[in-house]
């Protein structure tokens, strides 16, 4: 995904890329509604998974092959995983 928005970049002619605050903002929030859902947060659990909110930024709460499908695609001028 990394080299894909690194070419991208370059075949493009970008100055730069950056992803926009309304999409980062609604992936992270759908994460985490996902997460509550999760031993992980459910129960007083606590793991070096939590920040010392007690928020989960490390763990992704659906399956790798939903991660994969996401991530197979940058969308570079909607800056949106496709």
């Amino acid at each position: 995904y990394v080299m894909e928005a690194m070419r991208a970049v370059r075949r493009e002619r970008l100055a730069w890329l950056d992803v926009q605050p309304e999409v980062q903002r609604l992936h992270n929030q759908e994460i985490q509604a996902r997460l509550e859902k999760t031993v992980w947060q459910q129960g007083g659990c606590k793991s070096w998974y939590q920040n010392a909110s007690g928020k989960n930024t490390t763990l992704y709460p659906r399956l790798t092959r939903e991660f994969r499908k996401r991530m197979a695609k940058l969308d570079v001028h909607n800056n949106q995983m496709v």
